[in-house]
């Protein structure tokens, strides 16, 4: 009975070893044109959802079906943010080499909305999957409200993907063809608990507002 049990561990682990290796594997190829790495997240956010949590035994076929279903949404949300951090790295690299305290406070306002960035595209692909988002307002809006509001939960996943990218660039290099395969995983072991979170939070607000605006009326 417990090598039974252990067996089936074996075999769940195996299996998700397998689906990381292979979603990260064909996000890598999918993204190899560049302009196409939104709906590569998006597509490989959906199919490690789809797995993990609603345990689909094809999750490749998700993915491309995601892929197919919001490229147009992704791909202009993906070169927007591409846009925004070529603007503020530009910004950057002209106030940082300056010695004026307003080419000083000038880098460190680059550098404070290059943080807000990067907490937004944390979540920002994962939102789009979780709320099926349409347009790239609605995207925006979203995301950073949700990076703010589950702000311990963003950190985490910024904190994983940096430690996955260092560590295959620096110490493991097999790992990167699949890197995002991995950090993708793990993220949505936190996801669900951060989403509950920002329901609750949300409707918490919602119902402050519909209160004080009954006060009001009042």
């Amino acid at each position: 009975m417990e090598a039974d049990k252990w067996g089936d561990r074996l075999q769940r682990f195996s299996e998700l070893v397998m689906n990381v290796i292979l979603l990260g594997f064909f996000w890598t190829l999918t993204s190899l044109g560049i302009v196409t790495v939104g709906a590569s997240c998006t597509a490989l956010n959906a199919s490690m959802r789809s797995y993990l949590l609603e345990k689909d035994k094809q999750p490749l076929k998700t993915y491309f079906r995601t892929f197919k279903e919001h490229f147009k949404v992704s791909t202009l949300v993906w070169l927007l943010h591409l846009l925004i951090i070529v603007v503020l790295a530009v910004d950057f690299l002209y106030y940082s080499v300056g010695e004026t305290t307003g080419d000083s406070l000038a880098t460190a306002a680059v550098c404070v909305l290059l943080t807000m960035l990067a907490f937004e595209m944390s979540v920002v692909f994962a939102c789009i999957v979780q709320y099926r988002l349409d347009s790239v307002k609605k995207v925006f809006s979203r995301a950073f409200d949700f990076a703010f509001r589950c702000f311990r939960e963003s950190l985490e996943m910024l904190f994983i993907t940096a430690t996955v990218l260092v560590a295959g660039v620096f110490l493991f290099r097999g790992i990167l063809p699949f890197a995002m395969g991995i950090i993708t995983c793990v993220n949505w072991k936190i996801l669900p608990g951060a989403f509950q979170r920002y329901h609750t939070k949300t409707l918490a607000t919602l119902q402050a507002e519909a209160s004080l605006k009954s006060k009001k009326e009042k």
